[in-house]
């Protein structure tokens, strides 16, 4: 990094403009060149920055609690799927809305295995 900026803080122009392509380059010089602050490892999780247990332990937990969540809206326990059992249509229909929710339809099974659908059947043509 050093090297993209002159001794006064300023960026290097002459220097970037080689090392980059011209996108990049215009991007980096657009960029304020801060060099009154000195540099430091910060947490991003937290606002202050700074790394604890504590921040480390409450972002696991959030994680958890997120694929919890996914978990319950997709589970038959849950207040959706009870919803959803409750109404008065078609089993088949309650069935394929499971299997949806569930990446259990055909296509869906083939997607996931890497084969693409052919457009035609090869019996019929």
């Amino acid at each position: 990094m050093s090297e993209l900026l002159s001794e006064n803080g300023q960026w290097n122009e002459d220097v970037i403009r080689q090392s980059f392509v011209p996108v990049d380059a215009a991007a980096i010089l657009r960029t304020p060149a801060r060099l009154q602050y000195e540099d430091m490892w910060a947490w991003e999780p937290e606002k202050h920055g700074v790394y604890s247990v504590w921040s480390a332990y409450r972002l696991l937990d959030m994680a958890r609690v997120k694929e919890t969540n996914v978990q319950d809206a997709s589970t038959s326990g849950s207040n959706v799927w009870k919803k959803v059992w409750k109404l008065k249509i078609a089993p088949k229909i309650k069935v394929f809305w499971w299997r949806v929710l569930h990446e259990f339809l055909p296509y869906q099974i083939l997607h996931c295995k890497h084969i693409e659908p052919t457009a035609h059947c090869e019996v019929c043509g």
